[in-house]
């Protein structure tokens, strides 16, 4: 039975406020941090609101926790918004982890000391779903937030 969601951050999260961007969100926080010149971080990104929401609404049933790749969420702009959501968040780079290794699904399984078939890992990067399921984690492929809630009611509901 599911009981956490360990979720993604950029692009289900966190988005680029340029839709036509392709670069990571932490190679682009970097690029305006090693600028030198103060910057608006809502210029260039923005909140996925719906799907924060839901996870407030889902706290009251699941523990609700990231898996991020770098460190763009310890900006304060970000850590307003998100540390009353999550339990857990789980860095790649500082835990020294790979996403696309499911070790590092193990490991996250083993910090949160629940087996992996009690985690629903969500994620826009297949190769990280893959690696997530090889864990032994249930994996959603994530697209949009309709979709992703529709599949929750009809899986989870």
């Amino acid at each position: 039975m599911i009981t956490i969601i360990l979720s993604d951050f950029s692009r289900v999260i966190l988005n680029p406020k340029d839709k036509n961007y392709k670069g990571t969100l932490n190679g682009l926080y970097k690029e305006l941090q090693q600028k030198n010149i103060p910057f608006n971080f809502f210029d260039y990104f923005e909140f996925n609101d719906e799907i924060l929401k839901w996870y407030v609404q889902l706290k009251d049933k699941l523990s609700i926790n990231l898996f991020t790749t770098g460190t763009i969420q310890n900006a304060k702009e970000v850590k307003q918004k998100i540390d009353l959501i999550f339990e857990n968040i789980f860095s790649a780079q500082e835990y020294g982890l790979d996403k696309k290794k499911p070790q590092a699904y193990e490991f996250i399984a083993n910090k949160l000391q629940k087996s992996p078939n009690q985690i629903l890992y969500i994620d826009d990067k297949l190769e990280n779903l893959e690696a997530a399921k090889q864990a032994g984690l249930e994996t959603w492929h994530y697209d949009n937030f309709i979709k992703l809630y529709n599949q929750f009611k009809q899986s989870l509901g």
